[in-house]
């Protein structure tokens, strides 16, 4: 399995007042990426939707937690909720016997 890991830091503008940080953790396992996000602060969005942008998955079997999606070149860009904690993106088809 593989895991990458990333922290955004937003505030009103001056560094100081309310803040959110979100802590994005992706992992891969077999034919799943799984990305999650845990967000702390009082800093409310003005956002209504957040994109993740996926870089070299040339396509996805099915994606849960998401609003939709579309394949831009070589990445797969994923449009969430703003409230969204957690994305299931399957890479491949499972078949079933």
């Amino acid at each position: 399995s593989s895991r990458v890991e990333g922290l955004l830091y937003e505030d009103a503008g001056e560094g100081f007042g309310e803040h959110r940080i979100s802590r994005v953790i992706g992992e891969s396992r077999n034919d799943q990426i799984v990305i999650r996000r845990v967000t702390e602060g009082s800093l409310p969005s003005v956002r209504e939707s957040e994109e993740i942008h996926l870089l070299g998955l040339e396509r996805a079997s099915s994606i849960e937690g998401s609003i939709s999606h579309q394949q831009r070149g070589n990445k797969l860009v994923i449009q969430v909720p703003i409230d969204w904690t957690e994305l299931k993106v399957a890479t491949e088809a499972t078949e079933s016997t």
